[in-house]
């Protein structure tokens, strides 16, 4: 019997990971449980926006107070698909131990928008490599694009930022504070001979803190551009950019011929 209950509750525990799917005609709000088919996602679930069969779903809010969690959040995960998410109250809280568990932009064709107006976005990759890869902008093929907007609330990034792994992966920041304490890497590709475009914009009264610790590359990196992409360029035209180091050329990545771009018109370094 110990046996058989042990196996039970194993299953269960299984079964508790889901994946749902936004499938909204009109815009509505997160926790609007039909609009999910039934089921609001959890902590342990994925949750995607722009799926197989609703590739085109209209924009899902969250716009009340509640506090919701997640492991994983994609938005448009499949080729030809368009996502659009808006926190502007309450929080979304997203952990998990792998990597890229927030994309925007996952696939070729695909285009992900994430914007927060308001509330709290908060991101934790739980394990060792804390700092390695966690949202992703653009991270499909040539064709996807990703964006990630902050107007007002804050954003805090327990995890590596990496804009453009494959497609164009770009982050705006006009008010709010957006934190990142792991990687933070501008035009990032992928592998040897990958293409990646990242573009960071600056503006307004944004306050952006890039985090330094003892895992990412021994503390030495800042914003970094164009590891493994082909273009990146960053645009500080008001706000405030908290940052050790600004490093152009390769990481720790292949070598590539890259144009890589820093633009200071306002604001604060």
């Amino acid at each position: 019997w110990a046996i058989v209950l042990s196996a039970f509750l194993l299953a269960g525990q299984a079964a508790q990971a889901a994946t749902a799917t936004w499938k909204a005609t009109s815009p509505d709000n997160y926790t609007v449980a039909s609009e999910w088919g039934g089921t609001v996602p959890g902590a342990a679930d994925t949750a995607v926006i722009g799926n197989t069969g609703f590739l085109t779903p209209a924009e899902c809010q969250h716009s009340d107070s509640t506090a919701n969690a997640l492991a994983t959040l994609q938005i448009g995960q499949v080729a030809s698909s368009i996502g659009t998410f808006t926190l502007s109250a309450g929080s979304l809280g997203i952990t998990n131990t792998g990597a890229s568990f927030v994309v925007i932009g996952g696939a070729n064709g695909a285009v992900g928008t994430l914007t927060i107006n308001g509330g709290s976005f908060i991101m934790l990759r739980n394990g060792s490599t804390f700092f390695q890869d966690a949202l992703q902008p653009g991270n499909g093929g040539t064709s996807s694009a990703g964006t990630f907007t902050l107007n007002g609330g804050t954003a805090t990034i327990l995890g590596g930022t990496e804009l453009g792994s494959g497609g164009q992966g770009t982050m705006n920041v006009t008010g709010g504070t957006l934190i990142d304490n792991g990687w933070f890497g501008v035009g990032r590709g992928g592998s040897s001979g990958a293409n990646g475009n990242g573009i960071f914009n600056l503006s307004g009264s944004g306050i952006v803190y890039l985090l330094r610790n003892p895992g990412t590359e021994g503390g030495t990196s800042g914003m970094a551009f164009c590891q493994g992409g082909t273009n990146g360029t960053a645009n500080i035209s008001g706000g405030t950019l908290y940052v050790q180091t600004i490093r152009f050329g390769t990481a720790s990545g292949p070598t590539h011929n890259d144009t890589e771009s820093f633009n200071l018109s306002g604001g604060n370094i």
